[in-house]
């Protein structure tokens, strides 16, 4: 038996690949959800009476990015880290363009530790609370002082 040699011609074989490529694409796409790598969340953080609009960072590359580079916080906005467990997560000041206030909070939510006034040129100090702590809520130097913030605080988030 004699096997025939069948062959397209180049233009009309490349058309065909791109046709299966682009059914390929389109199916992927219909059955893969598109979730960003960072989706961008906020919660409203209330301690006692003050409220602070804060960022939600959740991600672990996004965590370690922290509010490094970033503008200058307003008078009631922060960033609220949350971790997949409790542990002593230390905190530095790589890259920062201005002075906050590191608040620790525990999974029960009550402030375990406050950094007050952490400064860009401490880095490459880290600090860390006095206890593991689920969350942290990053503010502009002199939040915990203007607003009585202390130990033992209790914490209420709402996403």
């Amino acid at each position: 038996m004699e096997l025939k040699q069948f062959s397209l011609p180049l233009p009309v074989a490349l058309l065909v690949l791109l046709i299966l490529f682009g059914l390929a694409a389109a199916i992927m796409q219909t059955t893969t959800p598109r979730v960003s790598i960072e989706q961008k969340k906020s919660a409203l953080v209330r301690i006692g009476s003050t409220e602070v609009s804060a960022e939600v960072v959740n991600i672990p590359a996004a965590r370690e990015r922290g509010l490094s580079g970033h503008a200058p916080l307003g008078a009631s906005e922060g960033m609220l880290f949350v971790f997949d467990k409790e542990d002593e997560h230390g905190f530095w000041m790589k890259d920062m363009l201005f002075s906050i206030d590191i608040i620790w909070i525990d999974s029960s939510y009550n402030i375990v530790s406050i950094k007050e006034n952490a400064t860009p040129e401490s880095y490459p100090e880290v600090f860390y609370p006095a206890s593991p702590v689920k969350y942290v809520l990053e503010v502009s130097a002199g939040f915990a002082a203007t607003h009585s913030i202390a130990e033992g605080s209790k914490v209420v988030v709402e996403y």
